[in-house]
């Protein structure tokens, strides 16, 4: 678990765009995921998480 740790977020994230982008663009079948229109807006949103992820590591922890 100490290999990904840190890299949780930014897996989720990447998987989730991955099969986004594999059901609505390539027309993969995944169970449980139907293609959708408005799926772009939910693969930004998912990078977003990313992001926000890396701003809050980069931030560190507050000063005292």
């Amino acid at each position: 678990m100490n290999a990904i740790s840190g890299y949780k977020t930014y897996i989720v994230a990447g998987v989730g765009v991955l099969a986004l982008v594999a059901v609505n663009a390539l027309g993969v079948t995944i169970p449980g995921l139907a293609p959708s229109p408005d799926w772009l807006a939910q693969a930004l949103g998912l990078l977003g998480l990313g992001a926000l992820r890396a701003g809050v590591t980069k931030s560190g922890p507050p000063s005292p």
